[in-house]
């Protein structure tokens, strides 16, 4: 698989459980993560292995109102085993899109591992996605 359907199926996976059509899976997790994954936001590390995703998912989707990664990607850069990734997120019922740069390193496997850098602005009202 290439590295751009690689993180199609990865975002359409986590808009499947963020509606609650599939449960989250430790197959998944461990198909889409390798076990040394952590995850770092606007310069804070949330995650500090592929285990812990399971748990920072369901916050996710229990502390906002009905996500959507939306696709397809705003820009989607490769270099090696480098991404850089723009998206935006979309909370549908409040209508509040966040944009995001995530910065991904690929372990050997394709697999996302050990790092993801996300920035993200605040979400701001009324913006059309």
């Amino acid at each position: 698989m290439n590295t751009l359907n690689f993180f199609h199926e990865l975002y359409s996976w986590f808009n499947a459980i963020a509606n609650k059509e599939i449960a989250i899976s430790k197959d998944a997790i461990d198909y889409f993560f390798d076990p040394y994954f952590n995850m770092t936001v606007n310069g804070q590390i949330v995650v500090n292995s592929s285990q812990e995703l399971s748990n920072h998912f369901q916050q996710i989707i229990q502390n906002t109102d009905n996500i959507e990664l939306i696709m397809p990607f705003d820009d989607f850069i490769t270099a090696q085993a480098k991404v850089i990734l723009r998206y935006r997120i979309k909370q549908k019922n409040k209508q509040l899109i966040t944009h995001v740069i995530g910065i991904y390193t690929l372990a050997p496997d394709r697999r996302a591992q050990s790092k993801w850098e996300l920035n993200y602005t605040l979400p701001e009202e009324g913006v059309k996605s």
